[in-house]
């Protein structure tokens, strides 16, 4: 388990070995409650007791000669995922949460007004954001799915939390490692750099 966080660490980064580990022991504990009691309660990333990578805080901004290869990333997802790509635009347009733009609903967004509303954001307060023209085109690109309820929308008609927010690393691990690009959030290009 040792050997193999740090390949991780060295192939993808110490945030992204973590990520996996935790992943690995969710996968594992679940199991265990859930389908073979049999196996050690112990998960076999307790090895990584006191080898965990350090993990700084990332307050750093995307540098500007950055944005390029940012956006030609989201084109490249945007391609076989055009909401996805408009979900990326849109968290560098309007600065949202990724969560918030997840559970971004239909009727938060008012293009007549050129308006959008967050509800629930960090502060506890709902938060109107004015659109633009690009901010509108993105939103339709989202709106396009048809989805009665939610701007970007799950196949069980949930809010996208969890395809795009909570998955969004994991995938981005799992194409990583297997060769697929993927765009990376502009925090994430910030602490590259």
């Amino acid at each position: 388990m040792v050997d193999w966080h740090g390949d991780v660490t060295k192939r993808c980064g110490p945030y992204a070995a973590n990520h996996s580990a935790r992943i690995l022991r969710a996968i594992y504990n679940r199991h265990r409650e859930e389908r073979d009691h049999s196996i050690p309660p112990d998960p076999p990333t307790l090895g990584l007791r006191r080898r965990w990578n350090p993990q700084p805080r990332r307050d750093a901004a995307m540098p500007f000669d950055a944005f390029p290869e940012w956006q030609r990333q989201v084109d490249v997802v945007a391609e076989t995922s055009p909401i996805r790509g408009a979900y990326h635009r849109l968290c560098m347009l309007t600065g949202m949460r990724p969560g918030e733009l997840a559970r971004l609903r239909v009727t938060d967004v008012n293009l007549a007004k050129h308006e959008m509303t967050v509800g629930k954001t960090k502060t506890g307060l709902d938060l109107t954001i004015p659109t633009s023209p690009k901010i509108e085109e993105q939103l339709a690109i989202a709106l396009g799915a048809g989805d009665p309820q939610w701007v970007f929308p799950q196949p069980e008609g949930r809010a996208a939390t969890l395809a795009i927010g909570a998955r969004r690393e994991r995938s981005r691990i799992v194409a990583t490692l297997g060769g697929i690009p993927t765009a990376r959030s502009p925090r994430r290009l910030a602490a590259m750099n």
